[in-house]
């Protein structure tokens, strides 16, 4: 794929397994290509504390031609579970403008999903669709 369409970045996101594929593909296709790699957390709070998984996901950080994190605490983590340099990665926080995004509350439909005031929670995970033109 490098040799097909050059790109001239790869923005692989969680050191495991995206990052280190990317670094894999670069060096196999000996691609100039740079390697961005964004930590989200279990990439660092999890597998980083893994002693198989350890030189693995540092490895890929020190080989990444910029590595940032979604939050300051999360940098602080990796640095000080993998030993990295504090000054290798950028904080580029994940967020959302409350000023901009007010969603109005819809007291009905609220009943409706979680009667009686029970609380509700959301998460949002990674979606993958297969297109088949890769």
């Amino acid at each position: 794929m490098l040799n097909k369409f050059s790109p001239h970045i790869i923005h692989a996101h969680y050191a495991l397994p995206n990052s280190i594929s990317a670094l894999l593909a670069q060096d196999v296709a000996g691609s100039s290509v740079k390697v961005l790699t964004t930590i989200h957390g279990t990439d660092i709070t999890i597998w980083g504390n893994d002693s198989s998984l350890h030189p693995l996901i540092r490895y890929s950080l020190e080989k990444s031609d910029a590595v940032s994190s979604v939050s300051k605490s999360l940098k602080d983590e990796a640095v000080k579970t993998l030993r990295l340099h504090e000054k290798d990665i950028k904080v580029i926080y994940n967020f959302v403008d409350t000023e901009k995004y007010q969603p109005a509350l819809d007291e009905t439909l609220r009943r409706s999903v979680a009667p009686n005031n029970l609380r509700i929670y959301q998460s949002y995970t990674k979606t993958w669709i297969q297109r088949g033109h890769c």
